[in-house]
């Protein structure tokens, strides 16, 4: 076992042990809340609430929402559920938008809605997308807009994308938003894995450098940790690193470059790197024309979740033969991770 291993064994038994001696309003809630004591548990969130903890702040919003263990009150609810989706609870952003969507506890407003319920969806709630269905139709384009804008600037001012591999540990390239107080905070860590040879730590370096956030932007140094990363073979990286070699926003556009990484993330299972490096090969870019490798690789992305694939190898299936779609349907049916 490597000394960084250990390192973060120690301090996973030190917060244990902590947490064991120093029990919390939060744990006191939950304690109440399993002995069926909604009213103790109800006290003991609303402490951590004003304590201005965030999942203290959502439960005791939602539980006044509800009248669980308390009187029912809007006008509470959303003052908890405010407090909990400014601090980037994703629940409560899409409970505080059907809030403003129905004028529960709040003045009915739909731009507001729009900006949380969007910011709620974007980050992964399925929940919010019918929601926000639901509310476009009620909308001016300019309020649409308005949200939009609102939204957005909510994101830029708290969020940061990362890899949703990185954060789950499943073969996708998806992208995902994490807060950037939390990113902020797990640099020191971060940085120290990463100097030791931990490739997911190189990687979250890398996009501190490559965002700006936490460490000074500078994109040497972010391509430096991500190469890093790759070169050890951590798919998220490679993929990373192959968009930032195909866009060359910020680095010299190389697609020769990009399609060797996306070819080795691919390889690997990613879902994004097998369409990019399907689209290569059909193009012809980074890569010599060859519409049997990109049947290959348009359907494995496609098997693996991407429904753009199946559109992209439709198009180029109209110029193949029959024999080169067989023998793309053969190759595709022999990959494997």
């Amino acid at each position: 076992m490597n000394i960084l291993k250990i390192i973060f064994l120690i301090a996973l038994l030190i917060l244990t042990m902590t947490l064991t001696v120093f029990a919390t309003p939060l744990d006191d809630g939950f304690k109440a809340h399993k002995q069926g004591d909604m009213e103790s548990a109800a006290k003991h969130f609303q402490l951590a609430a004003e304590q201005g903890d965030m999942f203290g702040q959502a439960i005791i919003g939602t539980m006044y929402y509800r009248g669980d263990g308390v009187k029912q009150d809007y006008v509470v609810a959303a003052k908890w559920l405010k407090s909990a989706a400014e601090q980037g609870d994703r629940d409560s952003q899409k409970q505080f938008g059907n809030m403003f969507h129905n004028g529960e506890g709040v003045s009915q407003d739909y731009v507001r809605a729009y900006k949380w319920l969007t910011i709620a969806a974007d980050r992964g709630d399925e929940d919010a997308v019918p929601a926000l269905d639901q509310l476009e139709p009620l909308m001016t384009i300019a309020q649409e807009n308005q949200g939009k804008k609102l939204a957005k600037e909510w994101k830029e001012a708290n969020l940061i994308e990362v890899p949703y591999a990185v954060l789950s540990g499943k073969p996708s390239d998806n992208y995902v938003f994490e807060l950037k107080n939390r990113f902020i905070r797990g640099l020191p860590m971060n940085r120290f894995g990463a100097e030791h040879g931990e490739a997911i730590s190189q990687l979250y370096l890398g996009l501190a450098y490559l965002n700006g956030v936490g460490e000074p932007q500078n994109n040497e140094t972010a391509i430096h940790w991500i190469q890093k990363a790759a070169a050890q073979g951590y798919q998220p990286a490679q993929s990373e690193l192959a968009l930032l070699y195909y866009d060359g926003v910020h680095t010299t556009q190389d697609h020769e470059q990009a399609m060797q990484w996306f070819r080795k993330a691919a390889e690997q299972g990613n879902a994004q790197a097998a369409l990019m490096l399907g689209i290569g090969y059909a193009k012809g870019e980074g890569v010599r024309q060859n519409f049997v490798h990109a049947y290959k690789w348009l359907t494995v992305s496609n098997q693996l979740g991407v429904r753009l694939a199946l559109e992209v190898r439709n198009k180029i299936q109209s110029v193949m033969s029959d024999d080169e779609i067989k023998h793309g349907q053969i190759q595709a049916k022999r990959w494997k991770p």
